[in-house]
C-alpha cells in the first residue's frame, strides 16, 4: 500500500472521530451553509462547519448526492442547487442552436466557443 491509500483508509472509514450516520437535516443546511461561504473546499467545510466529525470526502459526496439536491429542492425551491456552477442552468432553445453551429464550426475547442459565443457565462463542462 502506498501512503495516500493508507491515509484515505484512516480519513473515510477507520477514524473513531468520523461520523458514518446518515447526514441529518441540520447536516445538510450546515453544508448547504458552508459551500455558500466557502465554495467546494471541502476539508475547510470538514473542519469549520463540522468540526472534523465528516470527511471532505463524505462531504462532497454528499453535495453531489441526488438526496441532497432532492432535500435543498424541498427546502429552498428547484432552482436553489447548482452544483456551484456559474451559470442558469437549462439551456435555451437559442443557446442550443448556438451551442450546435458553434460546434460544427469550432469542433471541441469548448473555451473558444464559452468565450465567443456565451460571453463566459457558462462553464465549459456545461458546454460539453
Amino acid at each position: 500500500r502506498v501512503g495516500k491509500q493508507i491515509r484515505d483508509r484512516w480519513v473515510n472509514h477507520l477514524n473513531p472521530n468520523i461520523n458514518h450516520l446518515p447526514f441529518s437535516k441540520e447536516d445538510d443546511l450546515l453544508l448547504w451553509d458552508g459551500h455558500k461561504k466557502l465554495g467546494k473546499r471541502w476539508v475547510e467545510i470538514s473542519t469549520k462547519f463540522f468540526n472534523s466529525t465528516r470527511s471532505e470526502n463524505h462531504i462532497k459526496n454528499r453535495w453531489y448526492s441526488a438526496a441532497f439536491k432532492k432535500f435543498i429542492a424541498n427546502e429552498f425551491g428547484p432552482d436553489a442547487y447548482s452544483g456551484g456552477g456559474t451559470s442558469q442552468s437549462p439551456f435555451t432553445r437559442d443557446e442550443d442552436v448556438t451551442l450546435w453551429e458553434a460546434h460544427k464550426e469550432m469542433g471541441s475547442r469548448w473555451g473558444e466557443i464559452r468565450t465567443r459565443y456565451f460571453n463566459s457565462q457558462r462553464t465549459e463542462s456545461e458546454l460539453k
